[in-house]
């Protein structure tokens, strides 16, 4: 049952992060200059509930699950979403890493 609960929060996040990345950001590029500003607050806030509040809490649950429960299961959950998140940090890790070299070197 846990695990199920750890599954579709998890999914849930996965899905706005794919829907930021396909259907948002890329507007951004839509709003003027003088508008951005206030716009990307605006919009940040918004988030809170539906982005931040849930990832919040999936990973709250996960390392809840993990730490205070000592079997061999829990545990094996917990290294598996450790090891299966790593390739996707290391990914958005890289993706920072180039923006800021980017901005770094435009004019």
């Amino acid at each position: 049952m846990l695990v199920d609960v750890c599954t579709l929060a998890f999914s849930f996040w996965l899905g706005i992060r794919w829907l930021l990345q396909v259907a948002v950001y890329p507007t951004y590029r839509l709003v003027g200059k003088a508008e951005f500003v206030p716009f990307h607050v605006a919009q940040g806030q918004r988030m809170i509930p539906v982005m931040i509040v849930p990832m919040f809490g999936s990973s709250v649950l996960v390392i809840d699950t993990g730490v205070l429960s000592r079997n061999d299961a829990n545990a094996s959950l917990l290294w598996g979403v450790v090891r299966d998140n790593l390739p996707r940090s290391l990914a958005w890790t890289v993706g920072a890493v180039l923006l800021v070299l980017a901005h770094r070197s435009a004019p």
